[in-house]
């Protein structure tokens, strides 16, 4: 048999996190979500490559050659690649060669590699040009041929890339009357860079025969279109002009044209009737480079009804037969938008925009000059428009009470008028003044408070027109606005409103908290985590000018309910129990009128038992003097993926606690395994058995291919064994034996292995090799299920150290999976082994957890910031209770107490005594210094706990070696982490209980 290549540990837990992977694959296929081999150019599109097939042990590495021809390689787009991964571009005559790299075999269990390349055809390429790419594996370091090898087709075709617009911009009431003007607009733009180039581009506007065209002119301008010719044919008339060639490029090119038509009396005239109108726009040319084929894009139409009833159109005489009037001609008309917030809690200064709005058809005026009025309570700080319709520029002048002028703002509020003139004789559509101003402090007035600008528009001297508009100012309330992102603890902040994840995956929260009104008092905020997310601390904050903080700009709870900030005042804070959902919530705030932001952070956990498609809203409610918008949820959608992990675990018989790393044991003594194997992913898993080889000299690996090289062998001792569901349902199992030697045919197992003979699960249990639970019919594991499965083994040698391991089989081997972990079983003949007094003394568990306690009140209080000074010769209630075990006569308060920190602040080593004249009676050492929960002081439980079924007797440290990762994700318990303890009696005789602060002696 062969080895799947693979990558080191740390490559399997990337992939679980950023691919969704599935069984049964191809080894090159489209993205499943574009699957079509039809592909627009310009667009880029996703080629999934699943390396699936496995090479020979002796390949020490491959390379996956793609072949993309013509197309352009877009690594932008790229999607999935595990880490490690590298792709380099090459082009060799003249056409793109990709290599991908990376893939390194360690010989251990097989897995799949999938990944999306993002490619594209490039711009303006024609329609039906293919392109095969093709995809080779090479193997290095060895002969063997690799199979892993295919290849796709892909076509060009794409629509037409004009887009083409077209809308009614005259305000009108339906049906409209004969004769009124009709102002339309038609844009022209390309949808970005895709498609092709188009020449010869021409605007194509049908309409009734009976419409009469005013003109054609260039957006918002009247200046005429050229060459623009009117034709017709039958009942339809067109409007045909040229427009510039449409040319591809990234940024979207846009072209827009006024056109202006009218109905004239319908009814009888010319044959013509009132009702609906339609016109329609498209655009025609031919396609560059592509043989000049003809193109038309697809029609934008606009629906019109007309009427020539009298009661609606009494200025039209439209009687049957007759010419009738002329109608009137559409009036000079003002209008203005602008941002005109609350005057005591500017957080952007007021602007004023006045639209002067010119019908068509009117003089073409000369020397114009608009002069607008400037209302009571602002001040002028600047005042612009653009260029004209004949580009040239406006000249701007501020006018104070007394009629001087100049080109600049006079100071404060002296400015009462602003004038623009222009020589530019060609009128627009809609002209634009912007004013850019301040509130006159002397001048504000309650609301509510209307602005009225007054606007005088003149030619050569003479008054054409003269009219006011109106803005309200904005009402003076809080107003507390949130914005909330979530994101995975990977990724960097984007626009992560909502986010994907993974069962067990860590997450970040993120709020960001502004009021852009008056300012507001005792505020509150809530966040509701769902029941299928918890809280991983981390709470942290930060108050500034808005940015993009990365997170270790905040700032950190360090051991507070609560935070102060001189503009805001105390933030009280309240998060949920750690390791739980629950509510985080900031209450009795102030917020004052500013642009500053409060941002905060938190940290939660997806649970272990999320289905794969899932949706987990994040809840925010905000409360304050009035009732506020409501923020939309956040969402954390659940990725599909398959993932299972196998954990084993041993104890002595009598001892109530399982352990992953391994226990002192002696000749001749029955301990009992477990065997775990839990479904981490957010699919279904179907198991079919667990296996497992049992340690003896000479053994070699039933999972991965680390060999054991056990020098201790350990025995089936042939109880019972048993199996459960969660912990709690008994499972129905077949427990068999076989009695094979170590060289067994692996093939059955997950990872396959090559090796020797056929199983035989036939044997009975008495000096076997093997054993197996197989659980009938198969039993299929929900995500965050679990199977225990117990059984027991009987030490047998007189020195030496034992390594377990187990395997399993599932419905395929290609699932992903975390390695088992092993066990180590050592018989050094200086331990107590099984036999410790703990195990059977009915006080020792209390006595442990008091001893944990003490720990937890030392270490909470030298992270929560109390000196070296302040803790020793202090007396805690932790201390005191275990006075009456303490062997040496001390306890009374803490002696000689010292810590270390390292360069990170995190401490390292704390040491004390429970006498004057004792050192070191207690040693906590943690190597890579100690990881807590600032914000509450929470302390991760494996650091307090200690291991009592070592203790010989109080006169002799009882040492717990604390489990460290390797590199590969592997369990070490090398000691250079752990806790000494001496001078306490763990099996006491007597407990002495404390009931309401008092010491009760009992048996």
């Amino acid at each position: 048999m062969t080895n799947c290549f693979k990558k080191h540990w740390f490559l399997i837990i990337g992939i679980l996190l950023l691919s969704n992977y599935s069984i049964g694959q191809t080894f090159i296929s489209f993205s499943p979500l574009e699957p079509s081999p039809i592909k627009e150019n310009g667009r880029p599109f996703r080629v999934r490559i699943n390396s699936t097939s496995e090479v020979a042990a002796a390949c020490t590495a491959k390379i996956i050659t793609l072949e993309i021809g013509d197309l352009t390689y877009t690594p932008g787009s790229n999607f999935n690649l595990p880490p490690g991964i590298v792709i380099t571009e090459a082009v060799n005559n003249g056409k793109t060669v990709l290599t991908i790299s990376g893939f390194v075999n360690d010989g251990k269990q097989g897995e799949s590699l999938t990944m999306d390349i993002a490619m594209q055809f490039k711009p303006g390429i024609c329609d039906d040009v293919t392109q095969e790419i093709v995809a080779t594996t090479t193997n290095i370091g060895c002969t063997v041929v690799s199979e892993q090898k295919g290849s796709i087709e892909v076509t060009a075709r794409t629509a037409n890339p004009v887009r083409v617009s077209l809308s009614l911009l005259t305000s009108v009431s339906q049906p409209v009357c004969p004769r009124q003007v009709l102002r339309y607009q038609v844009q022209v733009y390309n949808d970005g860079n895709k498609g092709f180039n188009i020449n010869n581009a021409k605007v194509n506007i049908e309409l009734d025969k009976c419409a009469t065209v005013l003109g054609v002119y260039k957006n918002n301008t009247y200046i005429p279109v050229d060459n623009v010719s009117i034709s017709t044919a039958g009942n339809i008339q067109k409007i045909l002009f040229d427009t510039p060639d449409i040319v591809l490029s990234p940024a979207t090119s846009n072209v827009v044209y006024d056109f202006f038509i009218t109905y004239p009396c319908l009814d009888g005239e010319n044959d013509c009737v009132s009702g609906q109108k339609v016109i329609t726009a498209y655009v025609t040319g031919k396609k560059k480079d592509c043989q000049l084929q003809y193109t038309e894009t697809a029609k934008s139409s606009s629906y019109l009804q007309t009427s020539v009833n009298p009661a609606t159109c009494s200025n039209v005489n439209c009687a049957t037969g007759e010419t009738g009037g002329e109608g009137q001609l559409e009036a000079i008309t003002i209008s203005s938008t602008g941002n005109l917030p609350c005057p005591s809690c500017p957080q952007n200064d007021p602007i004023f925009l006045i639209y002067f709005n010119m019908p068509p058809f009117h003089p073409a005026y000369d020397n114009r000059v608009f002069v607008i009025d400037i209302p009571i309570g602002v001040k002028v700080s600047s005042a612009s428009r653009y260029q004209t319709a004949c580009g040239t520029l406006y000249e701007v002048n501020y006018i104070d009470a007394a009629g001087n002028k100049q080109s600049t703002p006079f100071p404060g509020s002296l400015t009462r008028k602003v004038e623009f003139k222009t020589s530019c004789t060609i009128s627009a559509p809609q002209t634009s003044f912007w004013l850019n101003l301040k509130y006159d402090e002397l001048a504000i007035q309650p609301a509510p408070w209307n602005l009225t600008f007054k606007l005088n528009f003149s030619s050569s001297g003479k008054t054409i027109f003269e009219g006011n508009t109106s803005r309200t100012v904005d009402s003076c309330n809080p107003n507390l606005s949130i914005y909330n992102q979530v994101r995975k603890a990977t990724q960097n902040y984007e626009n992560n409103f909502n986010a994907s994840a993974v069962p067990g995956e860590l997450m970040i929260y993120r709020q960001r908290i502004n009021n852009n009104g008056t300012g507001d008092t005792n505020n509150s905020v809530t966040i509701k985590l769902d029941n299928r997310l918890v809280y991983e601390g981390g709470f942290r904050y930060i108050y500034d000018n808005y940015n993009n903080y990365e997170s270790d700009q905040f700032k950190r709870l360090e051991g507070n309910p609560s935070f102060y900030i001189p503009e805001l005042g105390t933030v009280n804070v309240s998060t949920p129990v750690y390791g739980e959902p629950g509510t985080v919530t900031m209450s009795g705030f102030n917020f004052p009128c500013s642009k500053k932001y409060l941002f905060i952070e938190f940290n939660v956990r997806v649970k272990n038992n999320v289905i794969a498609d899932a949706q987990i809203p994040i809840v925010t409610r905000v409360y304050g003097s009035r009732t506020y918008g409501q923020p939309q949820d956040n969402i954390i959608t659940i990725s599909s993926f398959t993932y299972v992990k196998s954990k084993m675990f041993v104890k002595c018989g009598l001892a109530n606690e399982w352990n992953d790393t391994g226990i002192n044991v002696k000749n001749g003594e029955v301990v009992d395994f477990k065997m775990q194997f839990s479904n981490a992913g957010s699919t279904p898993v179907v198991l079919s058995e667990l296996i497992n080889l049992r340690p003896q000299i000479g053994d070699f690996f039933e999972f991965g291919s680390n060999p054991r090289n056990s020098t201790l062998n350990i025995n089936y001792n042939c109880d019972l064994p048993k199996a459960f569901l969660n912990s709690a349902t008994a499972l129905s199992a077949n427990f068999t034996y076989a009695n094979n030697d170590v060289s067994m045919d692996r093939d059955m197992f997950c990872p396959p292995k090559s090796s020797g003979n056929l199983p035989n699960w036939t044997s009975s249990c008495d000096n076997s090799n093997w054993f197996r639970a197989t659980f009938l019919n198969n039993l299929t594991l929900l995500p965050g299920d679990y199977v225990d499965v117990i059984f027991k083994g009987r030490v047998t040698g007189t020195e030496g150290k034992a390594f377990n391991s187990f395997s399993f089989r599932v419905g395929g081997c290609n699932i992903l999976s975390a390695n088992s972990n092993k066990l180590t079983l050592e018989n050094n003949n200086t331990g107590v082994g099984c036999n410790s007094c703990t195990l059977t003394n009915p006080h020792a568990a209390e006595m442990k957890t008091l001893f944990e306690n003490l720990m937890k009140n030392i270490l909470t209080r030298k992270i929560n910031g109390e000196s070296d000074a302040q803790i020793n010769g202090s007396a805690p209630a932790e201390l005191l209770v275990l006075r009456p075990y303490i062997s040496s006569g001390g306890g009374n308060k803490i002696y000689n107490f010292v810590s270390t920190k390292n360069a990170q602040n995190k401490i390292t080593s704390v040491k004390f005594s429970f006498t004057a004249d004792s050192q070191n009676d207690v040693s906590f050492v943690e190597e890579n210094g100690l990881i807590y929960n600032p914000e509450v002081g929470f302390i991760d439980p494996s650091y307090l706990k200690i291991d009592t079924t070592l203790y010989i007797s109080s006169e002799q440290y009882l040492t717990t070696c604390r489990k460290t990762l390797d590199n590969n994700g592997g369990i070490t318990a090398d000691c250079n982490s752990k806790t000494q303890v001496r001078h306490i009696d763990f099996c006491p005789s007597r407990f002495c209980s404390p009931i309401n602060s008092e010491i009760k002696i009992g048996d």
